[in-house]
């Protein structure tokens, strides 16, 4: 048990070490792009983007095993739009956290700490942001995992698209039963006055209506479908980092909290990780 739980403990740096070297052999990639585009070549570039790409793969390669003899994988290999690697660094990024003699999973003693630490948690109705000159309550590299990883789960439309469409649709019938008008996302400049988009790039006023044009700000009674996507994929990844939670738990014999809505909030409907398996 003890050699497993050393073998284990490589991931988070396996992890970091693989993020690293793949945002520097992400800009190598441009820049023998850029000479491409300028019809030019350059032999080194070439040769240590090579390099980065092959360590890249031997990385993935030690990662693999190691992330599928972890506690989560029996339940997340069955999801549609999880892999090995999208979970390691997600799962890598949370092991990191240590305590005395605690780590990981261990040290998250409700669901809701979990989705904070992740980044996203929701606070007054809002989702949490960086606020300037405070101490972050979450990874700000892991929130930028779960939200590549919560691309996949859409793009595999499994079991977690399925509730990402269903509540946006929920979002879509409370904002219309609040009067809210759903419209599509302004590419460029908005008018308040008209309620539409202005489609111009240096104007400040409407040239209809001659109001002060605004930005993507949505004004009272507007709700932007690009604010309303990614409300329902918000959702979608916090329901996924909660089933993670469980099913972690739940591998390692530790106690199982419910969520809050559910613990505090008096609310029903209890899902379970075994709601989201596509794969059998």
């Amino acid at each position: 048990m003890e050699g497993s739980r050393t073998y284990l403990s490589s991931l988070p740096f396996l992890v970091d070490t693989l993020n690293s070297v793949q945002k520097i052999r992400q800009s190598t990639g441009n820049r023998v792009a850029h000479l491409e585009l300028q019809g030019k070549s350059d032999p080194v570039v070439l040769t240590r983007h090579k390099e980065l790409q092959d360590l890249e793969d031997r990385l993935v390669s030690d990662i693999v095993p190691i992330i599928k003899a972890h506690p989560t994988w029996e339940w997340a290999s069955r999801v549609k739009g999880v892999g090995p690697e999208n979970l390691a660094k997600v799962v890598g990024l949370i092991e990191k956290v240590e305590e005395d003699e605690a780590h990981g999973i261990e040290l998250f003693s409700t669901p809701s700490k979990v989705v904070r630490y992740c980044g996203f948690a929701v606070i007054d109705g809002k989702a949490e942001k960086r606020q300037s000159g405070e101490k972050t309550h979450y990874n700000s590299e892991l929130r930028s995992m779960l939200w590549r990883l919560g691309g996949n789960l859409l793009k595999a439309k499994g079991k977690f698209y399925e509730a990402y469409l269903h509540h946006k649709e929920y979002l879509e019938h409370r904002a219309e039963a609040n009067g809210v008008k759903i419209m599509a996302t302004p590419s460029g400049k908005f008018c308040p006055q008209c309620a539409k988009e202005v489609k111009v790039k240096t104007a400040r006023f409407c040239p209809d209506c001659a109001s002060k044009l605004a930005l993507k700000t949505e004004p009272e009674g507007i709700l932007f479908q690009g604010h309303l996507h990614n409300q329902a994929l918000r959702y979608m990844i916090r329901l996924f980092i909660i089933m993670l939670d469980t099913a972690w738990r739940e591998e390692l014999g530790l106690p199982v909290r419910e969520p809050y809505p559910v613990e505090k909030l008096g609310h029903s409907r209890v899902f379970k990780p075994e709601d989201f398996v596509d794969k059998s």
